[in-house]
């Protein structure tokens, strides 16, 4: 999992949200039968607004980016995590569920669940998941011109990497 993970971010985040994951899948008593990780920008960096106001601050110190892992259990529960990092605390948001076979996006069952060490990286949060979710509104080219510079056609279709 380390491996997967730290191409989306340093080595030592990599293990920080590996051991998330694995105290996760432990209490669950599962196992993991698929895994990616991405990492996703902002257009614009993003912060929360300070306690008090309703203005959006930047910083040079602000987070850019924010590694995104999604995996899928032994029971077909689908799951993705985008994880914050402040300092040494690590804060995360989860959407897991199972699918239903149609393909209309519905779910026979769905939770989000977070952990977080300040109120303020769950508003970080989710202003990342409403950013990602955004983008799957996009077309494909459009997301592969804008975010990695690349023409559609020389890309490969993503594949989970079994464990």
């Amino acid at each position: 999992m380390v491996e997967i993970i730290s191409d989306t971010c340093e080595r030592n985040t990599a293990y920080v949200i590996t051991n998330s994951l694995v105290v996760y899948l432990r209490k669950r008593n599962t196992e993991m039968t698929g895994l990616r990780a991405i990492q996703m920008e902002m257009f614009t960096p993003f912060t929360a607004p300070p306690k008090g106001s309703s203005q959006h601050q930047c910083s040079e110190r602000e987070q850019k980016s924010w590694p995104i892992v999604e995996w899928t259990e032994s029971d077909d529960t689908r799951n993705i995590a985008i994880f914050h990092f402040d300092e040494e605390q690590c804060s995360w948001i989860m959407h897991s569920g199972l699918p239903t076979d149609a393909e209309n996006g519905e779910w026979k069952t769905s939770r989000v669940d977070w952990n977080v060490s300040d109120v303020d990286h769950l508003k970080i949060l989710f202003g990342v998941a409403q950013h990602t979710h955004g983008l799957t509104q996009w077309d494909p080219q459009d997301i592969l011109k804008i975010y990695c510079d690349r023409e559609f056609g020389n890309c490969s279709i993503e594949e989970y990497v079994p464990l």
